[in-house]
């Protein structure tokens, strides 16, 4: 029997299975949307934190600093942020429009994190409210998108100290004294089975030590942390620095000095200027100072400076030495600071790469040496010898340091444009996303 009721029966279910079709491919449309703005979310996070965990050596140990947060917007626009808004340290992201990047050095937004709180890491987390197309029609016209990701490197990526032989035993040795750098570290690229040294009567203050060997000597002594051993090697990083050119002497109306095809010694006050000098100095001992003019200098010999005279390039010198080394005697003083802009920005002293001429800081008192000591073929030995200042480092094939030693890094690296020298920019690359 036919029911005349039951025509149209069809068109009723096609009418709303169409409904429900459509309203699917409604929502699916809107979860496409928000799974694209998820991966573009996750895509800025990566590298907000990738920029800002290579910055952390720039930043002198200042936490967040507006180097890192440039570095981090800026990676963020590059993969296709748009225009960004930065925030510091889980800050309150409450009246910020578009896309927030709050940046965290250490990281703070989540308290189980095992690097929480280390400022060795950097951590980004990006979020943006992404509106729908139909779910308004369910009532959800829009979805608050959210992407995290942390990025850091070994402590070697903010180290100040490098020893880049990569045989030798005891490649760093500590015979006594005192190594004060809490805000950077040791690289140690030794792969020996004691690569560094350390002995009774020392006391040694740093951020961190890293081995690319499997162990080390503890004869005695105060060591602040513990090294880390087996390490991933660091390359030399200053590799790139240009070398200077040890040629032509030529001649200076500025100076009588400048240029000289021979050694010179010195026994009384006398300024300096910068250029090639064919040979080294001599400067006898006795209470004048001898002052050194902005610039940068070349030497093919070595620099004596001799008990009672004060070396001071305190405005901005390079000295470069080809041959010879510089040598400050017992109760010398030096009081050389780095240029902070150009080629050799933070770098105060810089030997020849297969200069291996031993670089022997003698009994020097109440010396300033601000920049990095760069010898990268020679063994660094530091004696009786003081520094406080902003920003130094030593790179060498080996570092000694003896009894009576009073070495301080301080590692800051706010005055220098570019930052650190031995920064991303110049070699260190060993950052890596964690999470």
């Amino acid at each position: 029997m036919r029911f005349k009721d039951e025509e149209g029966n069809i068109l009723v279910m096609a009418a709303l299975g169409s409904t429900m079709l459509m309203g699917c491919m409604a929502l699916s449309v809107d979860a496409g949307r928000l799974l694209l703005a998820q991966r573009q979310m996750q895509a800025f996070a990566d590298a907000a934190a990738m920029a800002g965990a290579l910055e952390i050596n720039a930043c002198g140990g200042t936490n967040n600093c507006q180097k890192m947060q440039d570095a981090a917007s800026a990676a963020a626009t590059e993969v296709g942020a748009g225009t960004v808004n930065i925030v510091t340290q889980c800050g309150s992201t409450s009246g910020k429009i578009g896309l927030v990047v709050q940046l965290n050095n250490g990281p703070c937004a989540n308290s189980s994190d095992p690097n929480y709180g280390k400022s060795g890491y950097v951590e980004a987390v990006v979020g943006k409210k992404v509106t729908t197309v139909f779910g308004a029609v369910l009532g959800q016209s829009s979805f608050n998108v959210q992407a995290r990701s942390e990025a850091g490197g070994p402590s070697q990526a903010s180290a100040c100290i490098y020893a880049l032989n990569r045989t030798v035993s005891n490649a760093v040795t500590f015979n006594g004294g005192t190594l004060s750098a809490t805000n950077c570290g040791i690289q140690i690229d030794s792969s020996s089975s004691s690569a560094m040294m350390m002995n009774s009567g020392v006391t040694v203050n740093v951020k961190s030590i890293n081995i690319v060997g499997s162990g080390y000597t503890k004869n005695g002594g105060s060591l602040n942390v513990t090294p880390q051993v087996s390490q991933p090697y660091l390359a030399d990083p200053l590799a790139s620095l240009a070398t200077p050119s040890s040629t032509p002497c030529g001649s200076s109306t500025s100076s009588p000095y400048h240029g000289a095809a021979n050694n010179i010694s010195l026994g009384s006050a006398a300024t300096l200027y910068p250029g090639v000098y064919c040979g080294g100095i001599n400067f006898n001992g006795g209470s004048y100072t001898v002052t050194m003019q902005p610039g940068n200098y070349v030497f093919t010999g070595s620099v004596n400076v001799n008990s009672g005279v004060t070396l001071n390039g305190s405005s901005g010198v390079m000295l470069y030495f080809k041959s010879g080394t510089l040598q400050l005697n017992s109760s010398s003083i030096a009081n050389l600071t780095a240029p902070t802009t150009g080629t050799y920005a933070g770098v105060v002293y810089f030997q020849d790469r297969s200069n291996s001429a031993g670089v022997d800081f003698d009994s020097a008192t109440s010396s300033v040496i601000q920049g990095f000591i760069y010898a990268p073929d020679a063994a660094i030995t530091l004696n009786s010898d003081s520094s406080i200042n902003q920003y130094n480092g030593a790179i060498g094939d080996t570092i000694i340091i003896n009894s009576g030693a009073n070495w301080t890094m301080n590692a800051n690296y706010s005055t220098l444009p570019g930052g650190s020298p031995v920064g991303a920019g110049s070699g260190v690359t060993s950052v890596a996303m964690v999470e």
